[in-house]
C-alpha cells in the first residue's frame, strides 16, 4: 500500500483528520476593535462625500431654477408678441367692469383693493390709488380692446346676449373662474407674483390642496362639489369676454390663447407668504423651501418700476425696507427726512444699478437706474425663501453690505433673477 493510499484510508476512518470543521457552537465574528474601525472609516467617508453630494444636488436645483427663470422670460416675450405689451405687475380685476372713482373708493373702503402698507401698517388712499385705477383700465384695454369696462359707472354688460344686462352670472366677467356664484367676491387686486401666473397661464381652475382659495373641496356639508386639481386654462377668444371658456348652451370649449408657460401644478399655491387667498395662483420656485412665489415686476413699457407692486409685510419681512427717490412716482407711502421725501417700500423690490436715492437738497433727487429698465424683472427668493430689501446691486460691486436702513443683505445672496446668469452672491 502506497503512502497516498494509506492517507486516503486514514481520512475515511477519521473524517476530522486533516480538516478544520466548524462546530455548531463555534463562530467567527468581528471584534469590537474591528467594528469601531469600520464605523470610523464609514464616518470619514460620509463626512467627505456628504458635502460633495449636497453641493452637487444644490447646484442641480439651482441650474433647474435658472432654466425655469429663462423659460418664464421667454414666455413673457411670447405674451408681448401676442398682445403687444408685457403684463403689468399690479392690476385690479372688477367683474362688473365698473372702474368709476366711486366704485374704486368703495372697494378701498371695503379693503378689497389694498394699497401699499406704510410703516404704521395702515392702508392709505393716496395718489397711488388713482394711478392704480388708471393703470388697470389702460392695460385691460391694451390687452383686450373689446372688453367692456367703464370709468363712469357700471357698463351695461349683456354677455349672455339675452337683451337684459347684468341679470345673470353670465353677464359678468369671471376672472377667477368660480362661475360667479351669489355672494362671491366681485373684485380682485393682483400683486406681481399673481400677475405672473395669471397673464401667462390664464383663468385659474382647481382647488389648492391645503384648502385655501375660493374653490372648496368636497365636504359633508357640500358633497356635490368636485375637487379639481390646480391649473390654468388660458384666455378665451370669445369677443369681448376672455373669461368665457365654454359655450353655455352646449358646453363646447371656445378657442383659447395660452397658456404661454407650462406650470408645474404641484407648485401652484393660493395664499402664500402669509397673504390672504383670493383665488389666484402664485408659483413656487424650483427650490421651494418657503411659501413665496416668484416675484415679478413690470417696467411698464419703460415708464418705470413700481416697488409697491408686491409688498410682504408679515413679521419676517417687516425689517426689510428700501428708500426710493422718484419724483414722478406717486408713492403710496412717503416719509419726510429733512428736506427730502423718501418713498419706503417693504421687500421685495426690483433691483437698481446703484444707490436708489440721493440725500441732500430736493433738487438733487434722481431716478434710480433699473436693471431691465424697459421690460421686467423676475426674482426668486432662493433656498432660504427670503427676498431681502432689493434695490442697489451692481455686477462689479455686488450687493451692498446693508440696506438703506441697516439690515443685512446676506439673505439676497442666493436670489436668482432674469438679468444675471448666476445667483447674486456669486457675481
Amino acid at each position: 500500500m502506497t503512502n497516498r493510499t494509506r492517507q486516503r484510508c486514514d481520512r475515511r476512518k477519521n473524517p476530522g483528520h486533516g480538516y478544520r470543521r466548524r462546530g455548531v457552537g463555534s463562530t467567527t465574528a468581528f471584534t469590537l476593535v474591528e467594528m469601531l474601525a469600520v464605523i470610523l472609516i464609514i464616518g470619514i467617508l460620509a463626512a467627505l462625500l456628504l458635502p460633495v453630494i449636497t453641493g452637487a444636488y444644490r447646484n442641480v436645483r439651482e441650474a433647474q431654477e435658472r432654466s425655469e427663470v429663462r423659460l418664464l422670460e421667454i414666455s413673457l416675450h411670447q405674451f408681448q408678441a401676442e398682445f403687444g405689451v408685457y403684463p403689468p405687475s399690479q392690476i385690479v380685476l372688477i367683474e362688473n367692469g365698473d372702474y368709476s372713482p366711486d366704485n374704486w373708493r368703495r372697494l378701498f373702503e371695503d379693503n378689497v383693493i389694498p394699497d401699499a402698507i406704510g410703516a404704521d401698517g395702515e392702508y392709505l388712499i393716496t395718489r397711488d390709488a388713482v394711478f392704480s385705477r388708471s393703470l388697470s383700465v389702460y392695460y385691460l384695454r391694451r390687452i383686450w380692446p373689446e372688453l367692456m369696462i367703464s370709468e363712469t359707472g357700471p357698463p351695461p354688460l349683456d354677455l349672455d346676449g339675452d337683451g337684459n344686462p347684468r341679470n345673470s352670472p353670465l353677464d359678468f366677467y369671471d376672472w377667477n373662474g368660480d362661475g360667479n356664484p351669489p355672494g362671491a367676491p366681485t373684485a380682485f387686486a393682483l400683486s406681481g407674483d399673481e400677475c405672473l401666473v395669471f397673464f401667462l397661464g390664464g383663468i385659474p381652475i382647481g382647488d389648492y390642496p391645503g384648502g385655501l382659495g375660493l374653490r372648496e373641496p368636497p365636504s359633508p356639508t357640500n358633497p356635490g362639489k368636485e375637487a379639481v386639481p390646480p391649473g390654468v386654462q388660458g384666455f378665451s377668444v370669445f369677443p369681448g369676454d376672455p373669461t368665457r371658456l365654454v359655450n353655455p348652451a352646449d358646453g363646447t370649449p371656445y378657442e383659447r390663447v395660452g397658456p404661454f408657460f407650462e406650470f408645474d401644478t404641484s407648485r401652484l399655491i393660493d395664499g402664500g407668504a402669509g397673504t390672504a387667498p383670493n383665488g389666484f395662483w402664485e408659483y413656487l420656485p424650483v427650490r421651494r423651501d418657503g411659501n413665496r412665489g416668484y416675484a415679478y415686476f413690470s417696467a411698464y413699457e419703460g415708464a418705470g418700476y413700481r416697488p409697491d407692486d408686491w409688498n410682504l409685510a408679515d413679521e419676517t419681512r417687516e425689517a426689510f425696507r428700501v428708500k426710493w427717490d422718484m419724483t414722478d412716482y406717486p408713492s403710496a407711502f412717503q416719509r419726510l427726512e429733512g428736506q427730502v421725501v423718501l418713498n419706503v417700500s417693504p421687500g421685495p423690490n426690483p433691483y437698481t444699478q446703484g444707490r436708489p436715492y440721493h440725500t441732500g437738497n430736493q433738487a438733487l433727487l434722481r431716478h434710480p437706474l433699473y436693471w431691465r429698465g424697459k421690460s421686467f424683472q423676475i426674482i426668486s427668493p432662493g433656498v432660504d425663501g427670503l427676498f431681502g430689501c432689493g434695490g442697489a446691486w451692481s455686477r462689479t460691486n455686488g450687493l451692498p453690505s446693508a440696506c438703506t436702513l441697516g439690515e443685512s443683505r446676506a439673505v439676497e445672496e442666493d436670489n436668482l433673477t432674469n438679468f444675471a446668469d448666476r445667483s447674486l452672491g456669486d457675481l
